[in-house]
């Protein structure tokens, strides 16, 4: 399909014995077919810079202080929960091991093996050993909960525009918002 430009340009008139002068009219059609294409260039460029000027606003905009004060909130709950969660797991874990450390002494047999050594004393130190590994998983539980809830912490920090991290102390004259918030 032709543009509005190359329409005007590629016209034929019939020609006729009355009328304007042909060369005239072909001349008029030119910069009419000239001034179409240039305002039809202004038009491209002033609708990629708005297009532009309408992200930037976005961009400047950001996230309002509720967005941002909801996603702390959010995040506070979440590294509380995982937390929770953790020392629960940990408590849990810690707890079957101790079971399962008594209910082997108790129903282990006194007596040694050919080594001379104590069943008592071997079970006690398979417990200890069990308690240890149960340790150590519930101190990675908690260390993975810890990490998670700092992600989210951060991702929170991360939404905040530099307006809104700044205090007064950092500009004390800067204007500010109805709202308190560095304009």
């Amino acid at each position: 399909m032709q543009s509005l430009e190359q329409r005007i340009r590629s016209v034929n008139l019939a020609e006729s014995r009355r009328g304007y002068d042909r060369a005239a009219v072909d001349v008029f059609l030119e910069n009419v077919a000239d001034e179409v294409a240039l305002l039809l260039a202004n038009l491209r460029s002033e609708s990629v810079r708005v297009g532009t000027l309408e992200r930037e606003l976005t961009i400047l905009q950001g996230p309002t202080a509720g967005e941002v004060t909801d996603v702390f909130l959010s995040a506070a709950s979440a590294k509380g929960r995982l937390l929770d969660e953790a020392y629960v797991k940990a408590e849990a874990i810690l707890e079957s091991a101790r079971r399962e450390a008594e209910a082997f002494c108790q129903n282990s047999m006194l007596g040694t093996d050919d080594l001379g050594t104590s069943h008592v004393e071997r079970a006690l130190e398979e417990a200890k050993a069990i308690e240890v590994a149960a340790a150590a998983i519930a101190d990675k539980i908690k260390s993975d909960a810890r990490m998670e809830a700092e992600k989210i912490v951060a991702a929170g920090r991360a939404m905040l525009v530099p307006s809104e991290r700044e205090t007064e102390t950092d500009n004390p004259n800067r204007p500010r918002r109805s709202d308190g918030h560095a304009a």
